[in-house]
């Protein structure tokens, strides 16, 4: 037997004495008190010890005799409640258990040679003359050529991002983010910062339907070239072959334009403040849709209600989730799925990472990850209904981009994808 075998077993519980079975909410204890934790921590409940006797001594004999002072033990050695999963969790856990997962292990298998693929993606990308064969692709890109045009491709000078290394397990959330992190959020925070939503006053409010939907065409055009001019100022983006950033724009900035409009909401009256060239906005209830498009309806309130509380106003959480909808690697029609996956996944990693120093706990970090991710469910149905009415109707202005994309996304065969 090793010596580290020989020390294991050597450790006792810091609660009763009995055998330990390991670190247990940051604390060694036995199963029974383990459990005994588990059950009773989170309970708003004020045991009281039947012995009088402060404290009572607990023994792997007497442990069930008190809970009182078992549990002011259990808080006095240093185990915490925060470390404990909500219901939702050990739910997910079970299942992910059941399948052969454990956490993050999509991140692991999909980025096992991480610094292979980094190298193959740099030499991908170091022949950026955009030969014929590229032009090509790019014939019916026009507007969103024009946005793209101005991007430097000088890899060789161009400030280098290391890949962080995404599959260490995050344990450190009391401290800081370390230099990787902080590059892709320091240029992350700086790109978002040029875009900042404007202080114009709600000058109106707009109770025709046609209306609305012109608004939300109008904003929705201006909002997109905001958003190009953002991702432009990131090297991941820019590390992207021509064709597929073409392609990130064309199926993921209207989403993002969503997302970005989420500060304007008014949880309490259902309603959306839009903005029309910075100089004023106008307040559109969503109640307006309720008896001509339902399910417009239920999808705006389905997805802003939600995101609106999951968010918190909370800037980093809306920035981090718009690159990770930008970085979808299953938009049609990819040349290097791999590298916009690996993004997704490094912007991802940022998110939770940012929700542990937050929150200050692994547990409720991982909680609000995954309600996050789930928003964004509703993210996608609202954008297939705003396509459908928006994008449809060749009557209805939707400015020179907006029907560019519309175009591209017909001759794709992935019009509401």
């Amino acid at each position: 037997m090793s010596e580290n075998e020989n020390s294991v077993n050597k450790l006792k519980c810091v609660i009763c004495g009995d055998k330990a079975n390991g670190k247990n909410f940051d604390a060694f204890t036995c199963d029974s008190c383990k459990a005994f934790f588990r059950r009773n921590a989170l309970l708003n409940v004020i045991y009281y010890c039947p012995f009088r006797v402060t404290p009572c001594v607990i023994t792997p004999f007497t442990r069930k005799f008190c809970r009182a002072c078992r549990l002011k033990k259990c808080f006095d050695v240093g185990m915490k409640k925060d470390k404990i999963l909500s219901e939702e969790r050990r739910k997910m856990r079970v299942k992910r258990f059941k399948n052969g997962l454990q956490d993050m292990n999509k991140l692991q298998n999909s980025s096992l040679d991480v610094d292979i693929l980094d190298k193959h993606f740099v030499a991908n990308n170091d022949n950026q003359e955009l030969p014929n064969k590229q032009i090509a692709k790019t014939d019916n890109y026009f507007i969103i050529n024009r946005f793209l045009k101005d991007i430097s491709y000088d890899y060789e000078n161009r400030f280098e991002l290391e890949v962080m290394p995404i599959v260490r397990p995050i344990t450190d959330y009391l401290n800081n983010f370390n230099e990787n992190e902080g590059k892709y959020m320091s240029e992350l925070i700086s790109a978002r910062d040029l875009i900042k939503r404007p202080t114009a006053q709600v000058c109106g409010e707009a109770n025709d339907f046609v209306d609305v939907i012109n608004l939300f065409n109008i904003a929705t055009d201006q909002e997109v070239r905001k958003i190009i001019e953002m991702i432009k100022n990131l090297s991941s983006f820019t590390k992207t072959n021509l064709t597929d950033q073409m392609k990130l724009i064309t199926y993921g900035t209207i989403q993002m334009a969503i997302l970005f409009a989420l500060p304007e909401y008014d949880l309490k009256q259902q309603s959306i403040n839009v903005c029309i060239e910075s100089l004023w906005k106008t307040k559109v209830n969503f109640n307006i849709f309720k008896d001509i498009k339902p399910y417009l309806f239920e999808a705006n309130t389905n997805f802003y209600h939600n995101m609106y509380i999951e968010c918190d106003n909370d800037y980093i959480v809306q920035t981090l989730l718009m690159i990770i909808i930008l970085f979808n690697p299953n938009r049609p029609k990819l040349e290097n799925k791999s590298y916009v996956k690996l993004q997704q996944y490094v912007y991802m990693h940022l998110l939770l990472r940012y929700l542990q120093l937050k929150f200050q706990s692994e547990c409720m970090a991982k909680e609000k990850f995954d309600k996050l991710l789930k928003c964004l469910k509703f993210l996608t149905t609202l954008e297939k209904m705003f396509v459908k009415n928006s994008l449809e109707d060749k009557h209805k202005d939707c400015g020179e981009l907006l029907t560019e994309i519309k175009n591209i996304r017909i001759k794709d065969n992935a019009y509401n994808y």
